[in-house]
């Protein structure tokens, strides 16, 4: 199945370790078009990406975000119209960006096994959308200031009919200063924070943080 992914910054350089993750994503679908979109609008960005988009699927990916190569085909397996990965947000306490109960308020640790869940919005980031939920309505699609435009087109998207979807079994990396993961092991949920330089630290969700250099010990 052809289709875009895009991905919209302010500046034109990536950080390396995301570059490095689309470049892999990238030799697993060759036909994919790639689309990067410039400016400090992010709404006006992924406007812009949607009207530029080929094919049957957009991904809208985030330079902030790191993925595994066969993040995308998990994704397109599930064939529906709004699936995003699961991801945590950047500031403490790295909550999931995961509205499974209200299309408002985030849950503040997964719950259950890593599966497929219907949740009442979306962010955009690490979110594939069919192509024709755009050209069910009339653009703009995204609107409003960052954080809100990806929510606020969830919302036109339930009211033409669509339902949104969450993999939680398709886990994608938050960069801040150190990497932050979602992480399922033993019937439990928890964060993990990678360091850069590979040293690690996985928190019980009651003890979640801003880690700081004394949490990155070595994981072996």
């Amino acid at each position: 199945m052809s289709g875009t992914i895009a991905y919209c910054s302010r500046e034109d350089a990536a950080p390396p370790m995301f570059a490095a993750c689309l470049a892999r994503l990238t030799q697993r679908h060759p036909d994919a078009q790639i689309l990067h979109i410039i400016g400090n609008d992010i709404a006006d960005a992924r406007n812009s990406a949607v009207l530029q988009a080929i094919g049957d699927w957009i991904w809208f990916i985030d330079t902030d975000m790191i993925f595994a190569p066969q993040t995308l085909e998990r994704l397109l397996a599930h064939d529906v119209d709004l699936v995003q990965v699961l991801c945590l947000m950047r500031h403490p306490p790295h909550a999931p960006l995961l509205y499974q109960d209200s299309a408002t308020e985030r849950v503040p640790v997964p719950t259950g096994s890593p599966r497929l869940v219907e949740v009442q919005s979306l962010g955009a980031g690490g979110t594939l959308y069919r192509k024709r939920v755009f050209e069910s309505m009339v653009g703009p699609w995204f609107e409003g200031i960052i954080g809100r435009e990806d929510t606020s087109f969830a919302q036109k998207a339930r009211e033409k009919g669509f339902r949104l979807w969450v993999d939680l079994a398709t886990p994608v990396g938050h960069l801040t200063p150190i990497i932050v993961w979602p992480q399922y092991q033993a019937g439990s949920w928890s964060v993990r924070y990678d360091a850069m330089n590979g040293d690690a630290v996985t928190l019980q969700p009651s003890r979640l943080h801003q880690p700081t250099e004394a949490d990155l010990v070595r994981v072996r």
